[in-house]
């Protein structure tokens, strides 16, 4: 230990502290038998914490092992733009179809007969968006929140009954990770994963991948600077496509049209301007 802590020293490496918790190993004993330890950790050259100052790293809580894993993240503190009330977001998902309560209110709207087809529609989505926002954005709170409960108990002081909270706790987190594993395979259309196996990061990672890859998260307008704000970004695209379609050429219609023969006669033109009969209707289908 003290020739790492030599290595550490002589190559100015940082020790990047989790943000939401200490230690990461627990021998799942009782009482003053418990032991916790901080086993793994990050360690980065001192220059790289200056060029990436939203650097991170967090603690990943299991539900089966004793032994956390971190992760790093080289964008974790930096701050998110403020976007819209996600709970009024509609976006159909696959895995919708399983769930009986969605049923249950498309049947009691598309049963209305005081509403057309365009209201049923609009009332559907209305009714959807907080739908969809409650089931399934309220899970991963959930999880979160169970998340901190375990961190809690993992840092805290340790007494008789901490070890079987930790225990209730993770029990608790491992039937959020299986529903939120099911809610994802079902949207990434991926039905041959074997049952058990905790690949929710693959199934989120498969289904984001083509938005991102599709996401445009800075543009450059026509003076040559470059624009990150979602709605700066829209105006430049907007202006861009009005440009390019728009024409400064003046046309002089009358002028380009007397070099194009006149192929039909003004009777001709009278009877094709008239209003159809009932007889030439009939007289078309006989």
């Amino acid at each position: 230990m003290d020739d790492l802590c030599d290595t550490l020293d002589e190559l100015n490496l940082i020790d990047v502290k989790p943000c939401d918790g200490w230690f990461t190993w627990t021998n799942n004993r009782e009482g003053d038998r418990l032991v916790k330890e901080r086993l793994d950790r990050f360690v980065v050259l001192d220059v790289f914490m200056e060029q990436l100052p939203f650097l991170t790293s967090y603690i990943i809580r299991q539900s089966k092992s004793d032994h956390e894993a971190i992760m790093m993240d080289t964008n974790g503190s930096k701050p998110k733009e403020k976007r819209a009330n996600n709970r009024f977001w509609f976006r159909y998902d696959t895995c919708w179809a399983e769930e009986q309560d969605l049923k249950d209110i498309i049947t009691s709207i598309w049963s209305k007969e005081d509403c057309n087809m365009l209201e049923k529609m609009d009332l559907t989505r209305d009714k959807l968006g907080p739908w969809q926002y409650h089931h399934f954005k309220r899970l991963k709170y959930k999880i979160r929140g169970l998340e901190k409960e375990i961190g809690k108990l993992m840092d805290g002081s340790s007494n008789e009954w901490t070890m079987s909270h930790l225990k209730q706790a993770r029990g608790k987190l491992g039937h959020l990770y299986d529903v939120e594993e099911k809610y994802w395979m079902l949207r990434a259309l991926c039905h041959w994963l074997r049952e058990g196996d905790r690949n929710t990061r693959y199934f989120h990672v498969l289904t984001s991948g083509r938005r991102r890859k599709n996401s445009i998260t800075r543009l450059k307008d026509a003076q040559g600077n470059w624009h990150e704000n979602e709605e700066e970004i829209g105006h430049i695209a907007w202006n861009y496509f009005k440009d390019l379609f728009e024409t400064s050429i003046n046309f002089d219609v009358d002028r380009d049209l007397q070099y194009i023969p006149s192929c039909i006669g003004e009777e001709t033109n009278r009877r094709l301007m008239d209003v159809f009969t009932d007889e030439e209707i009939v007289r078309t289908f006989s």
